[in-house]
């Protein structure tokens, strides 16, 4: 039975709403904007909402506040039993794919703003809050809300973020609650944290560097808490193959690895290193205790066969070894999972870069809630590891990239396109090959290369991307790399990133215009060439000194 949301006290405006739905952050799918406003200013609520889900009240009413500038905005609540008859009128409810009213019941919302209320109805809490988020979106910083209608829901299921917290930068809790929050007023719903080391393990205290500001499990729990209440699953990475260098480079570990000093990857030869992977795991199930997901890793393992295993796997092959190696760790996550969610509750990712080269990979590995996560940073319109991985009948996922490693700050030149792209691309492809239901979604990096040396909340303007592109597909099927500079969505979620999420007053809007537009000429080279070269300046501002700079392709 739909729940329903409805404020009552909403007073006529003065003229028409003067936004545009296209800048909204993500764009909805039905929208119908009628003739007159309403100003919103006090908060009188009458929710049919569970008990624990009344907070949303109190959500709404604090985010208001922020965005009008006032220090509180006075709400008063009243609960309501559900009414059946409530709903979106057939003939917009119609509108709604039969293959994506999976979507629309799990995720989707009915917003009526009419007659001095506005009525938002859905299947799920979930639903109501994504409904509250476009509600927040339509009034802006002056509190006018638009006569419409409109009838929401995702393109895909998962839409997030994989958040760098191992090299060079680590998030502290406060800002990582900070940045959840972010993301689920974007309508994302997963944040994946990259760990690494950086998991304080009670079984395993020497492996992780205090220093280094590791997380424990209180609070990944504290984390974990408070995203479910932004309605945000918080997953760990953890490297299962590679990406272990500093852990390697202790004393106590270094009989784990494929070589004696500056490894990378485990010996995949040595049965003690599943004692040593178990272990962390478990505890890192225990501490993200509300995600039923559990991402492997597994990307980059360059050193596996060249070093202490190299005998192990000439003797079984590389693609047996690999395949050994990534059935037994998918084991111990699904075994740790399902201790803590039940039977077949449970998401295992794996990045695709390793696995997909080798057959006996791509036909032994469990297809049981598995997600191969297909990464890729070009901005490139042809994605060939998409067509492999449908071609094996994976479940599958696409993460482009922020553009942040190796940099002072974001190459939104580049990411746009990407992202754009490879959500297009697996989206397109997943149904010209008859299997969309393999295609779940985007999950959007950022990485710290070299000690990542920007300012955190420069990606935002990424995340955003990702949030739009993977929320309502529609407006980017028709995207093409030579119109990027002139891609009218893209004009508009540009002027909507200033508008919705840093909440820009239109007055100040064609400056913060001006300004996004001189820094993608900087990174284009159609405003600014430094004498120094665009690689020389950008991305190798901080590389040490006597590194050799190479001549690379802009």
């Amino acid at each position: 039975m739909p729940h329903c949301f409805t404020i009552r006290n909403l007073a006529p405006g003065v003229g028409n709403w003067t936004g545009k739905a296209t800048q909204l952050i993500p764009v909805p799918r039905v929208v119908e904007i009628s003739e007159g406003s309403f100003s919103i200013s006090e908060l009188m609520v009458e929710s049919s909402l569970p008990e624990e889900y009344q907070y949303l009240c109190n959500l709404l009413a604090g985010e208001l506040a922020k965005r009008l500038g006032k220090a509180a905005v006075p709400v008063k609540h009243v609960a309501i039993a559900h009414a059946a008859s409530i709903g979106p009128p057939p003939t917009l409810e119609e509108k709604v794919p039969a293959d994506q009213r999976y979507h629309f019941t799990r995720e989707g919302y009915f917003l009526e703003i009419t007659g001095g209320k506005a009525t938002i109805v859905a299947e799920t809490p979930r639903g109501i809050f994504y409904g509250i988020t476009t509600l927040l979106q339509l009034a802006g910083t002056a509190g006018i809300l638009p006569a419409c209608r409109i009838l929401d829901w995702p393109s895909m299921e998962i839409r997030g973020v994989s958040d760098e917290n191992a090299r060079g930068q680590a998030g502290s809790i406060e800002g990582l609650k900070r940045y959840v929050r972010h993301i689920a007023l974007l309508k994302m719903n997963t944040f994946q944290m990259n760990l690494e080391d950086m998991f304080r393990s009670a079984k395993h205290p020497k492996s992780s560097d205090e220093e280094r500001g590791c997380y424990s499990r209180e609070e990944m729990r504290e984390l974990s808490d408070h995203a479910a209440r932004w309605f945000v699953e918080v997953t760990p990475i953890q490297s299962t193959c590679g990406h272990l260098d500093n852990l390697f480079y202790l004393p106590e570990y270094k009989h784990l690895a494929e070589y004696e000093n500056v490894a990378m990857c485990y010996d995949i030869s040595n049965p003690k290193i599943y004692d040593y992977i178990k272990d962390i795991i478990e505890e890192e199930v225990d501490s993200w205790y509300l995600s039923p997901s559990f991402h492997m890793a597994c990307d980059e393992s360059w050193d596996v066969g060249k070093g202490r295993s190299q005998a192990f796997v000439a003797k079984k092959s590389i693609g047996k070894a690999y395949l050994d190696h990534y059935t037994r760790c998918y084991d111990i996550i699904k075994a740790a999972l399902e201790a803590r969610h039940g039977e077949g509750k449970f998401r295992i990712y794996l990045y695709h870069d390793i696995m997909i080269h080798h057959d006996a990979v791509l036909q032994g590995l469990p297809r049981k809630n598995l997600v191969i996560d297909i990464w890729r940073y070009s901005p490139t319109e042809i994605y060939k590891e998409v067509d492999t991985i449908l071609q094996h009948g994976f479940d599958f996922i696409v993460s482009g990239s922020v553009m942040d490693f190796q940099r002072i700050a974001p190459s939104y030149a580049v990411a746009e396109k990407n992202i754009i792209n490879i959500t297009r691309y697996g989206f397109v492809q997943a149904r010209a090959a008859g299997k969309p239901d393999l295609f779940k979604g985007h999950v959007v990096t950022t990485w710290g290369d070299f000690r990542s040396e920007n300012p955190r909340d420069l990606r935002m303007q990424g995340y955003s991307i990702c949030a739009t592109v993977s929320w309502n597909i529609e407006p980017w099927l028709a995207f093409t790399n030579k119109q990027h500079a002139a891609y009218q969505p893209l004009l508009d979620f540009r002027a909507g990133f200033y508008k919705t999420v840093l909440c820009i007053d239109d007055d100040l809007l064609p400056k913060a215009l001006q300004l996004d537009g001189i820094l993608h000429s900087i990174e284009e080279g159609t405003g600014f060439k430094p004498w120094l070269g665009y690689n020389l300046v950008f991305p190798k501002l901080w590389v040490h000194p006597l590194q050799p700079l190479k001549a690379e392709k802009t």
